[in-house]
């Protein structure tokens, strides 16, 4: 069964990214063999009211969680699930990253800067790092780990092809998981 998920997972990221799944593709089946090994998926689960909770980590929360979380927030919104991100230490959105983001209409400018250890990383399903690694995950929460470069020593003129860079790395990523959990009936 498990081959099969991953298999119908795969067709509908493909789908889903259309010429862009060349580039994603390889990192999504690892993606999908992950999650279908973690034992998040076994057979598909009746819809429940709970959303599922997601969350990203970085190193620092401001550029390349709450990216994510934007970003997530506008290609989830049909699907039941709730998303949140973090940092190893509270800084503000960098207005860089406000500003690369407000390019493709999402506004990420309210994002809180939330540090890790104030949150309980069991009530979250799945966590999401970025260039974070042993975050401490309890057995059983399904953890995807993205390998997204930090935004950092930059000029301003670098930064902003950097940051649009980034965020399209990030962009992809997000609609691949998101093409994941409906295919496999998560979301």
């Amino acid at each position: 069964m498990r081959t099969s998920m991953t298999a119908d997972a795969l067709r509908t990221v493909e789908k889903c990214l259309g010429p862009a799944a060349e580039r994603v593709v390889p990192f999504t089946r690892r993606e999908a063999k992950l999650i279908a090994f973690r034992g998040a998926v076994h057979e598909p689960k009746p819809q429940s009211l709970d959303p599922i909770r997601l969350l990203f980590v970085c190193r620092t929360p401001a550029v390349l969680s709450p990216m994510a979380e934007g970003l997530a927030r506008e290609s989830y919104k049909q699907l039941n699930i709730s998303v949140q991100s973090a940092g190893l230490s509270a800084i503000p959105v960098d207005r860089r990253a406000v500003e690369a983001m407000a390019e493709v209409g999402i506004d990420i400018g309210q994002t809180p800067a939330t540090n890790v250890r104030d949150l309980d990383l069991g009530s979250f399903e799945i966590v999401v790092s970025l260039g974070v690694h042993k975050l401490g995950l309890e057995h059983g929460k399904m953890a995807v780990a993205w390998d997204i470069p930090e935004f950092t020593r930059v000029t301003e003129a670098t930064g902003r092809l950097r940051l649009r860079q980034v965020r399209d790395a990030l962009s992809a990523r997000v609609r691949a998981l998101g093409a994941i959990l409906t295919a496999t009936n998560r979301a």
